[in-house]
């Protein structure tokens, strides 16, 4: 029989590929590894298709046969240095990216994988050397030009990375991806006004760039301009159905959106669940975990925001306090932040385990592994979230709570925590996929995070005016609040207006509103984000606070009646309008709570014309709030726990009637 060549086997495989036939092109394959006579080019080729059947070690095998047949092969080493860095020897993979560079300086490619070799050796600056070089040599690869801005965007090298973007722009100025990043930068730099006409630029340049009209919808909603930014997400989706977080961003936004109705915003979340966690959904119907209605409880609590952030500092006095023995607590921290706040939560949780790293599978097994009985996700559609780890059920019983009062639309997600002022009837409940259960008292329990003075003096003593205040973010700063706000100024002439903003757009915003309302913008106090000394400072500053809606304050409203400051909020029709009447009942000031917009004005009104009353408040509401149920630490860790008790005994009792849970 006569012999077939390496080229041969060569071309059948390649044949064997093209028609979907794995099985018979690793054989040919096979026995083209062990032909003789195969020059450096027909060794390569080898290689690459070893690649498509994801095949690295007789890839590698191929490559150093092709080196030592041609040792000036660039291409070669490239491809081995691509292989070396998906097996996790980047040290190793830079040596042999350097040769090949050295043999080809304008390979693109080698450049851009030598900065990812450097990356994993967490040598940042060397990555961006190689980056450099590589622009200098290659400019006309936009690829290069990404990655670089991608790199130093990753890295918060924001000012570098729009230097660099607009560089790039004039080489490659009908580029949509450039332009979406250099839009990030702006977004990441406080400047949502830039970042909105980037991202404008990217979409007309490219309409199918689902990322940018993403992007888009974020900067829009931190301008206020929230019609938009739900159209601009749902744009994305109309690109790319699976496009998860511009998805979630359009549900959580649906929350500041006036005429969003709660049914509207629970389809949204069904919709979400339908495309991305109901596929996940295992048919299980065990777990490991004892089934004993009166035994301790292993409860697991997922957040990337275990830090000064409002979720950190509202779950610090429920892990103080949880019982050790009956409910023993594992945070699972999958951010990246940390500060004091983690470290007190850090030494306040039973068990730690930083999860960052881990994808969703993998933290999923974790958590089965560690048999939590009732696990809590923390985040529910905000940034970071992890809800495709409780698509998988890694516990047999899930509960959403604190990242905002609502509906993660999940079915995976059994419970959902509430009180009787955030859904005071029977028919609010229609709003959630997820079964209620209402703490006894109030959705929050509040602790300080610094040990911040009382200002005593009230600023109107010392001011020819009363100052009003807004401290919350400024995407809750809708329309219809800023009109009732603008009212507020036009018919009491002896008022300020204390706002917090991020950038000039917003103040531009603000100022042409209450310009058209004739009122004069010099009577708007716009200032930045601080840390949270100054951030305390500036509310001791104020006189009253307002509560915009119809997403209102939580973590503010808090904050500003610790400070003495009384909050006046607005009822809403959601969950999400109506946190401070929740707080404001604990509290015992319940005649802050207005039912609809003139009440809002007119009890705004009231407090400032009555001086006494707000020297009252100033001086006593702190000591009125320690006394409440709003700060009763210990009585709310049991409370949750009461209810974590119940859950418990419900699966264990189904359990018992019908056999294993599902």
């Amino acid at each position: 029989m006569m012999d077939v060549t390496f080229a041969a086997h060569l071309r059948h495989a390649q044949q064997c590929l093209a028609e979907g036939n794995s099985a018979a092109a690793q054989t040919a394959l096979a026995r083209a590894a062990q032909a003789e006579g195969s020059s450096g080019e027909q060794l390569y080729q080898l290689a690459l298709l070893f690649r498509q059947l994801h095949q690295n070690q007789p890839a590698m095998q191929a490559l150093e046969r092709c080196i030592a047949c041609q040792p000036d092969y660039a291409r070669a080493y490239v491809e081995a240095g691509q292989i070396l860095i998906e097996e996790s020897y980047p040290r190793e993979a830079a040596e042999y990216l350097k040769r090949g560079l050295q043999l080809s300086p304008t390979c693109a490619r080698g450049w851009a994988a030598l900065a990812h070799a450097h990356l994993a050796t967490s040598d940042v600056e060397q990555a961006l050397a190689a980056l450099c070089r590589g622009v200098e040599l290659v400019p006309q690869d936009v690829h290069l030009h990404l990655e670089l801005g991608r790199c130093l965007i990753e890295h918060r090298r924001l000012a570098e990375a729009s230097t660099w973007l607009e560089r790039s722009l004039a080489w490659h100025p009908h580029c949509a991806p450039l332009r979406n990043l250099l839009g990030a930068t702006y977004e990441m730099r406080k400047a949502s006004g830039p970042a909105v006409e980037q991202y404008r630029q990217a979409v007309a340049l490219d309409p199918q760039l689902a990322e940018a009209w993403c992007n888009l919808g974020n900067a829009l909603g931190l301008q206020g301009n929230l019609e938009e930014a739900l159209a601009a997400y749902r744009r994305a989706l109309a690109v790319e159905p699976d496009l998860m977080w511009a998805h979630s961003n359009l549900v959580f936004t649906m929350l500041f959106h006036a005429p969003s109705t709660p049914q509207e915003i629970l389809a949204e979340n069904r919709r979400w669940n339908a495309r991305f966690a109901a596929p996940l959904r295992r048919a299980r119907t065990h777990w490991p975990n004892t089934r004993q209605p009166h035994r301790g409880l292993r409860i697991g609590y997922v957040s990337p925001d275990m830090c000064a952030h409002p979720v950190g500092r509202f779950m610090l006095p429920v892990l103080t306090h949880h019982d050790r023995q009956r409910y023993p607590a594992t945070v699972y921290s999958t951010g990246h932040r940390t500060d004091e706040t983690t470290t007190q939560l850090r030494h306040a949780a039973s068990c730690w385990r930083d999860v960052g790293q881990l994808d969703d599978e993998s933290l999923t097994q974790l958590i089965g592994q560690d048999q939590i009985d009732i696990l809590v996700d923390l985040s529910m559609h905000m940034a970071h979230h992890r809800l495709l780890v409780f698509a998988r059920k890694p516990a047999p019983i899930q509960v959403s709570y604190l990242a905002y009062v609502g509906t993660t639309g999940l079915e995976a997600i059994d419970y959902r925590f509430t009180d009787g002022y955030l859904d005071p009837t029977a028919d609010c409940l229609a709003a959630y996929a997820e079964q209620s259960m209402y703490l006894p008292h109030c959705y929050w329990c509040y602790r300080p995070v610094l040990d911040v003075p009382l200002e005593p003096e009230l600023p109107a003593d010392r001011n020819p005016h009363v100052t009003l205040g807004s401290f919350n973010n400024f995407c809750k700063v809708t329309p219809p609040a800023l009109d009732v706000w603008c009212r507020i100024l036009r018919e009491l002439p002896q008022t300020r207006l204390r706002i917090t903003t991020g950038d000039r757009s917003q103040q531009s915003r603000l100022e042409s509103t209450v310009t058209q309302w004739g009122i004069d913008p010099r009577r708007l106090e716009m200032v930045p984000h601080v840390g949270l000394r100054e951030y305390f400072a500036g509310i001791s500053r104020v006189d009253i606070a307002l509560d915009p809606f119809p997403y209102g304050g939580g973590t503010t409203t808090c904050d500003a009646l610790w400070m003495g400051v009384p909050v006046v909020s607005l009822a809403g029709h959601t969950a999400v309008g109506r946190g401070g009447v929740s707080i404001l009942s604990n509290v015992g000031l319940p005649e802050l709570i207005a039912r609809d917009p003139s009440e809002y004005v007119s009890i705004v009104g009231q407090l400032c014309s009555q001086r006494g009353r707000l020297r009252q408040l100033r001086s006593g509401l702190r000591e009125q709030m320690s006394r409440s149920p709003l700060m009763d630490e210990r009585q709310f860790a049991a409370d949750i726990e009461g209810l974590y008790r119940v859950m418990w005994e419900r699966w264990c009792g189904a359990v018992g009637a019908q056999g294993e849970h599902s």
